[in-house]
């Protein structure tokens, strides 16, 4: 193969066929080839890519009476130290055929958990038409070996190159209950929203297809709901905000918004009925004010500004609108929730970082700005810069000093009033020579590897190991050498 007049840069080359492993970007990135090369612009350059053949999953979905479960989903889940995730590698195979068969491929090397749900079309008469669904006929995922849950499955060991044949699973009959309650808005009964019913067990939701929902209900005039053959398990119900009745004007008169904010009601069936559930609706504020440049610079060509809600149980909602030129340097963001919000800006070049924010004197880079039920925060004061600063280096191995290729690490500022605003900006990698390169706002930062195990409370570990962690300054428009050295295992 050969590409013809490729200008000079850094290149990964990615060979994608069917069965093997491919080079796409993900977690798997440390475990298998990805082929880099330098081209300097004047000369060839001759590169040979190694691939990996996959390993594959196959079996029978059927029911009961041996009937085949035709267009079943069927995801897998690898092992990645102690949670199980999805098998990122996965391109084909994850619905059965007319005979109930599957072949999942390519799998990386390694143990997994095979789930399937139960799928079929779902024909429903709505205002104004007729919507079209895939709805989910089990409502939760049956599991190889009948288990019962994620945690309990059988593991299923997966080779390089090698297939792994009958892991079979029956669709049995499981008890069912009724799921009741009642949606209410601003503390009133709200009439005639839809609602939906999702499970929450983590063998649901493949690489390929998204997590389908089971029927809908239709709350009455009391707002009164019902979910009838709902089986054991956890699930969450949430609001279907596509009907036209629950949707009004922007203030811009180009958009649409959703009239209220709705926040999923979890809950467990467990041998018997529940009812009583109540979920609430409350409607969504705004946010707005100016964007300069400072020393009265240009504004950048387009940027955008968001809201997050802090939560703490780690749930999240964000909204957010574009800013371009006609704006004019100044923002307004719709459908803001009820509660402590972050305000966010990306500018999508990555030419300018955010020197100030401000409303009423508030810090905003430090502090959260509460937002009222239905209600506006005006003024909100944002001051770009376009000084970056920027920083180049390399992670090492704690005792031979030899480059760490692809491993996650953190780039977190000193300032600890700061934390609450870090996001995947701050997640980073090296690259395939262990080098890095990352830019923003100037200032003190703390360099570490990230942690290897999902952790309860970021700001907690950010504590235990800000004393070892490599300290850096960044200055504007400098870029320096820096080694982050990972500790010895």
């Amino acid at each position: 193969f050969s590409f013809k007049n490729v200008p000079a840069g850094l290149y990964k080359v990615i060979a994608n066929s069917p069965g093997y492993l491919n080079g796409f970007p993900n977690s798997d990135l440390k475990k298998h080839n990805v082929t880099e090369v330098t081209v300097d612009g004047t000369s060839n350059a001759e590169i040979t890519i190694r691939t990996e053949r996959g390993g594959v999953i196959t079996g029978k979905i059927t029911y009961p009476d041996g009937e085949p479960a035709i267009s079943a989903q069927v995801n897998v889940f690898l092992k990645e130290g102690q949670r199980w995730s999805h098998a990122t590698f996965v391109s084909t195979g994850a619905q059965t055929d007319d005979r109930g068969i599957y072949r999942i491929y390519p799998l990386v090397p390694g143990e997994y958990v095979v789930s399937v749900i139960e799928q079929s079309e779902v024909i429903e008469e709505r205002e104004g038409g007729t919507m079209r669904t895939v709805g989910n006929k089990s409502i939760n995922p049956y599991f190889y070996a009948d288990a019962s849950s994620l945690q309990n499955a059988r593991v299923i060991h997966v080779e390089a190159g090698r297939e792994v044949n009958d892991i079979d699973i029956t669709l049995a009959e499981r008890a069912t209950y009724k799921v009741a309650g009642k949606l209410v808005a601003g503390g009133k009964p709200l009439a005639g929203a839809y609602l939906r019913l999702a499970p929450r067990d983590a063998g649901l939701g493949g690489p390929t297809l998204m997590i389908p929902y089971g029927l809908a209900a239709r709350a009455d005039k009391d707002g009164q709901w019902v979910f009838p053959d709902v089986p054991d398990g956890m699930y969450k119900v949430e609001l279907d905000s596509t009907s036209e009745q629950f949707r009004e004007p922007s203030l811009d008169a180009n958009k649409i918004r959703h009239k209220f904010i709705s926040r999923p009601l979890e809950f467990a069936v467990a041998g018997a009925d529940v009812s009583d559930l109540v979920m609430s609706l409350s409607e969504g504020g705004r946010i707005s004010g100016s964007i300069a440049v400072e020393g009265g610079k240009p504004m950048p060509p387009e940027l955008d500004v968001s809201t997050e809600l802090l939560r703490s149980d780690g749930s999240q909602y964000a909204a957010g609108g574009h800013v371009g030129p006609q704006s004019k340097g100044t923002f307004l963001v719709e459908g803001v929730a009820a509660g402590e919000n972050i305000i966010k800006v990306r500018v999508w070049d990555g030419s300018y970082f955010i020197k100030s924010m401000t409303w009423n004197n508030r810090d905003l880079l430090r502090q959260p700005l509460k937002v009222s039920e239905g209600g506006e925060v005006k003024d909100v004061r944002i001051i770009l810069s376009p000084d970056v600063g920027m920083l180049t280096g390399q992670i090492v191995s704690g005792q031979a000093r030899t480059p760490l290729s692809l491993t996650a690490f953190m780039f977190i500022p000193a300032d600890e009033l700061r934390w609450f605003r870090l996001d995947s900006s701050n997640f980073l990698y090296s690259n395939k020579q262990g080098a890095f390169k990352v830019s923003g706002a100037p200032g003190e930062y703390l360099l570490m590897l990230a942690p290897r195990e999902r952790v309860t409370s970021l700001s907690d570990y950010l504590r235990a190991h800000a004393a070892t962690a490599t300290r850096v300054t960044l200055k504007p428009g400098e870029a320096s050498g820096v080694q982050i050295v990972a500790p010895v295992d």
